[in-house]
């Protein structure tokens, strides 16, 4: 899979390789909760704004208290 904004168009250019090295790489991951991450209309509220990252923790949260989250909570 390729890195995000990456396309394999640019990726022949030296300009873009250059760039594509310097990125970090990718962590591994052991555990990933898909479970309990934000739900997809909630993230794209979000938007990566940081002027909704207050309204995002509080709804993140809220959405974490559903009890369809409990196992999947435990594991953390």
């Amino acid at each position: 899979m390729d890195e995000p904004g990456f396309s394999r168009q640019t990726a022949a250019t030296p300009a873009a390789h250059r760039q594509s090295a310097a990125l970090p790489r990718k962590a591994a991951l052991t555990l990933w909760l898909k479970e309990i991450a934000p739900n997809p209309a909630l993230r794209e509220r979000f938007g990566h704004a940081p002027a909704r990252w207050t309204e995002f923790g509080c709804r993140y949260r809220a959405e974490l208290t559903d009890t369809d989250h409990d196992e999947a909570i435990r594991h953390l």
